[in-house]
């Protein structure tokens, strides 16, 4: 049986499922889904827009060989109280197709989460009836570990060599600005599997980087709190890390969504990603987090 990770290194998890457009819902709709996304404890909404910029090219005998198109797209967000978990609702027109995101930051363990986000579908099937008749184009599941040093540890203590971006000891006088790795496989027919290390100078013995860059939220008024450890402000080596792994799965057979096991196929996703964790983690990383 796997231990609990008491002090665990977890700081984000984002569940994404996206699906054929639906049309627009009315107000009306809105509000009840707002209703019932109260009860179930997420009493704020936010009405954001994301801006997608495309890069079109143009015809060889254009003057102008490359233009940006830039497509607004409506966010609608719903978030806790404590600012720690929301789930988020967007539709693109010009693509086609729409996505339903639960993001956590205080992580209870897969159970819980994954009751979460049945909870969270369900309201969505109801409020939105058609939602289960869309066609399913993909899930994917992230999780983003900080790797922080703490008292005498050291980052080779915590992370194992293969994941740990070179070096380059031969290179003299050098100052350290920025380290990564990147793998990206297969997993199966329509899955993908991307791990990523950032090794992130620390400043004044403390943080400069949370998240990837992929996960930056760019609205503040939709952002989430991520609990501070006291080890954060007082790190005793020049870096620290960022474990960034998201487990993906495009469909493209499109199968409906209703007809799918949504769930069982992030348990799939999950049970990769925590393999990876453990991997790419020490031993003696795991018995300081448990």
């Amino acid at each position: 049986m796997t231990p609990v990770m008491k002090n665990a290194p977890l700081v984000h998890v984002v569940a994404d499922i996206s699906f054929s457009r639906l049309p627009e819902p009315a107000s009306d709709v809105i509000e009840r889904l707002h209703s019932e996304l109260l009860d179930a404890g997420f009493p704020e909404r936010i009405d954001t827009i994301r801006q997608a910029v495309e890069v079109v090219v143009s015809a060889p005998e254009s003057e102008q060989q490359t233009e940006q198109k830039v497509t607004q797209i409506k966010r609608l967000v719903f978030r806790n109280a404590g600012k720690t978990r929301l789930v988020e609702f967007t539709q693109n027109q010009v693509e086609g197709t729409g996505r339903l995101i639960l993001k956590v930051t205080d992580y209870q363990g897969k159970e819980e989460f994954f009751a979460l986000l049945e909870q969270l579908l369900g309201i969505f099937k109801h409020c939105l009836p058609q939602l289960g008749k869309t066609a399913l184009k993909g899930v994917a599941l992230n999780y983003v570990d900080l790797i922080v040093p703490a008292g005498n540890q050291t980052m080779g203590e915590l992370v194992t060599p293969e994941i740990c971006p070179p070096q380059l000891a031969a290179v003299q006088d050098q100052k350290f600005l920025f380290g990564s790795s990147f793998r990206l496989v297969e997993t199966a027919p329509d899955q993908r599997l991307r791990v990523a290390f950032e090794e992130v100078p620390v400043n004044n013995r403390g943080l400069t980087k949370v998240l990837p860059d992929h996960l930056a939220e760019h609205d503040k008024r939709c952002g989430l709190s991520i609990q501070a450890k006291e080890h954060w402000w007082n790190i005793p080596t020049e870096t620290y890390g960022i474990l960034d792994t998201q487990h993906i799965c495009q469909l493209q057979q499109s199968p409906q969504l209703q007809e799918f096991d949504i769930l069982g196929k992030f348990r799939e996703l999950q049970a990769t990603c925590s393999s990876v964790f453990r991997e790419v983690t020490t031993e003696t990383a795991i018995a300081s987090w448990t």
